[in-house]
């Protein structure tokens, strides 16, 4: 699924019952869309991660076991895991547990917290990273677990869990598209819903932004700085820091974040690596982001721009109108049962050029 249908999928959603942007959780607002490969608020959305295994049990029992065998020679280990799903849904047995380990009803904490599900359809988004940012007030929620990117594949996030749960939830749920060599090391997009002021029907905002907004320099480049300021803090001269600060850089934030044994020690400390928005990284302080509203934010490349857009719509299965009205851009959406008319503007980022944005005014 790409990031346009998650996006209309949301704003269906919402058009349909206005209420629930503040009367329903971030998570619950997301999981409208439905078709995610990994679902991180298990508990909350237990519903969810049943009806989602139920219908990717179907999915894999309606491939032929001539199919299966062919695709042994690519990943064996996976292919046993899919045979197994379609035993136990033969069976009548816990189908869910297969996909997410014996406690899935577990809230993970691990990122993402939405994976959505990879198609073979060339869709802007498909099978992007989903994470949540829920404020009762104006600001956006520091990033605790991982630095904002614009791309990250799932050897990233393996690499940040240092868990195998995500990957192992996609891998299943994408059969057969995982069993390519480049499944696991593909960059995908990374996606931050973003609520504020969520309690709040007249000043509510909910922004899906792309990772491009927050990631104005490279993490690598920022976290070289970050240490560099540090020696500097601790007297370290220029000639020393220099190859400290490259020795440090080598390290992931997950080994920054791991707790230290240490002799003698009652205690384990850790360093905690979080990173709070700049203020002209703050969407919803841009005065185009009006309240009550629900908003798509991407860079703008070449070439993008309402056209393109009203392609990428099509391709996701909506049929698509662009409309001009007094001097203002809008793209019409029609799936067969909802009209969604979204504003179609562009906002100047200030540290990282143009992002457009799609629109949509509650009722």
């Amino acid at each position: 699924m790409g990031v346009l249908r998650f996006f209309a999928s949301i704003v269906r959603t919402l058009d349909l019952n206005p209420q629930s942007a503040t009367s329903n959780g971030l998570d619950e607002i997301a999981a409208s869309a439905k078709r995610f490969s990994y679902i991180g608020n298990r508990r909350t959305l237990s519903w969810l991660v049943r009806e989602e295994a139920e219908e990717l049990a179907q999915r894999l029992g309606a491939i032929p076991d001539k199919r299966l065998d062919a695709l042994k020679d690519q990943d064996s280990a996976l292919v046993k895991r899919v045979q197994t799903m379609k035993m136990l849904r033969q069976q009548g047995s816990d189908i869910v547990g297969k996909w997410f380990g014996k406690q899935w009803e577990k809230d993970s904490g691990v990122f993402p917290d939405f994976l959505l599900g990879l198609d073979a359809n060339a869709t802007f988004g498909n099978g992007a990273l989903i994470e949540l940012k829920d404020s009762k007030g104006d600001r956006i929620a520091s990033f605790n677990s991982t630095m904002p990117t614009r791309f990250k594949s799932l050897n990233d996030v393996k690499r940040i869990s240092k868990r195998n749960l995500v990957l192992n939830a996609a891998r299943l749920y994408d059969f057969p598209l995982s069993v390519d060599q480049g499944y696991l090391s593909a960059s995908r997009s990374c996606f931050y819903l973003i609520r504020t002021q969520s309690k709040k029907q007249d000043k509510v905002k909910i922004s899906l932004v792309e990772g491009s907004f927050f990631e104005t320099l490279p993490k690598e480049s920022v976290l070289e700085r970050v240490w560099d300021q540090v020696l500097v803090a601790a007297g370290v001269s220029s000639t020393d820091r220099s190859h400290i600060v490259e020795l440090l850089a080598g390290l992931e934030q997950a080994e920054i974040a791991r707790s230290r044994e240490i002799e003698k020690a009652s205690i384990k400390p850790r360093l905690r690596l979080m990173a709070e928005v700049h203020e002209e990284a703050k969407i919803h302080a841009y005065p185009e982001i009006r309240s009550r509203t629900v908003n798509l934010v991407i860079k703008r490349e070449n070439g993008c721009d309402e056209v393109w857009l009203q392609r990428e719509f099509v391709k996701e299965g909506y049929k698509t109108r662009v409309l001009h009205e007094n001097g203002q851009t809008f793209i019409l959406l029609d799936d067969g049962r909802n009209k969604i008319r979204l504003l179609y503007t562009i906002i100047s980022h200030k540290r990282n050029g143009e992002h457009i944005v799609l629109q949509y005014s509650l009722r």
